[in-house]
């Protein structure tokens, strides 16, 4: 009986291209075997039914148009930053009652994290809603505040992102289209608002960030009739590769373009 012939496949060395599961990549490696690992797995989790509905979407015409629209519009923005004000010059409705805005979507009291509560907590205090800590989960528990994302009045907030009415806001006017919008400041490190803090430290921050560097930020804003925002966000990214990340970078930019350690930020400082 004749023996088979060797299939060439096994008579010339392997190179493989493993696709999904990384175990059978990592024994191939261990064997010795010459292996590419592709990363995938497989569209919407394996759910048939929204991976039609992405397939759906995929091909349609009136959203790749929309797409393209966006991203037009994103490269050829204009943003500038104007000013720092009070939130609630920015957004007036900040003013009609206790009322907080917040990262993510629309979300009850119930369905927050843990952050977000404590955030919301040390705002309530900070604004003077309530006296301390816990008046402050009852009031919020009891739907004494009202809860807003961010997004729906033009604004935006690192983390948990809270805008309370007399917190700065960076105010940026995109040149190209009249529009604008609003972001609070960066707290900096350590224990902040944004992942949750809210003890006596935290909320003396942010209240150096209304009283002292919110105003001073913007009478150099002014005073200089804003600093375009694009060249400061490609010289942080190249420091930090991401923007996001970029938390000394892109201050340490900015303040070199407003030069504030000039008389305009000490005079500020001491009235």
């Amino acid at each position: 009986m004749a023996v088979p012939a060797q299939p060439r496949l096994f008579a010339s060395p392997l190179s493989v291209v493993n696709v999904g599961i990384s175990g059978f990549a990592s024994e191939l490696a261990s064997a010795g075997v010459p292996v590419t690992h592709v990363d995938w797995t497989p569209p919407a989790g394996g759910d048939t039914d929204i991976a039609a509905i992405l397939a759906r979407l995929d091909a349609d015409a009136a959203i790749e148009a929309a797409n393209r629209t966006a991203v037009q519009r994103i490269l050829s923005g204009e943003p500038v930053l104007v000013d720092v004000v009070p939130a609630v010059e920015a957004i007036p409705m900040l003013g009609e009652g206790p009322t907080i805005l917040h990262a993510g979507p629309p979300i009850e009291w119930g369905r927050m994290c843990g952050p977000m509560r404590g955030a919301i907590c040390g705002a309530i205090v900070f604004e003077a809603w309530a006296p301390d800590l816990e008046a402050a989960e009852k009031m919020a528990a009891g739907g004494g505040v009202r809860l807003h994302p961010n997004h729906h009045f033009g604004a935006v907030g690192p983390m948990t992102g809270l805008t309370t009415r007399s917190m700065p806001v960076m105010v940026v006017e995109n040149r190209k289209f009249g529009n604008r919008a609003y972001c609070t400041i960066n707290e900096g490190l350590g224990k902040v608002m944004r992942f949750g803090g809210n003890d006596a430290e935290v909320l003396k921050r942010v209240a150096w960030l209304r009283d002292v560097l919110g105003p001073a930020l913007g009478k150099a804003l002014r005073a200089r009739h804003g600093v375009p925002l694009k060249p400061l966000i490609a010289r942080a990214s190249a420091w930090a590769t991401r923007c996001i990340s970029a938390t000394s970078a892109a201050p340490g930019c900015s303040c070199v373009r407003l030069r504030l350690g000039s008389r305009a930020l000490r005079r500020t400082a001491h009235g």
